[in-house]
């Protein structure tokens, strides 16, 4: 479902793997939403509230319901392990 805007923030727990992110600074990890109108990804109005590392999880908070995807760094690039909606 894409398109939904909320009046006020929703909290969404994401858990993931090793596999998941196998390689990637989990301490850095990123929420991105992807922006249809202009095909890229974003993170206007995504809060991380909490980053679990031991337990491989992000908490973060959205305003509105689209693709979103887990991102993360290696040195200079940029790796997308997980994309869902």
């Amino acid at each position: 479902m894409t398109g939904v805007v909320f009046g006020v923030p929703v909290t969404i727990t994401l858990h993931y793997t090793d596999a998941d992110v196998q390689g990637l600074d989990q301490s850095r990890l990123q929420v991105f939403y992807l922006d249809n109108s202009t095909h890229t990804w974003k993170t206007d109005g995504i809060v991380i509230v909490d980053r679990d590392v031991a337990n491989h999880r992000i908490v973060f908070t959205i305003k509105h319901l689209t693709r979103f995807g887990l991102f993360g760094t290696t040195g200079s690039q940029v790796f997308l392990p997980m994309v869902g909606h």
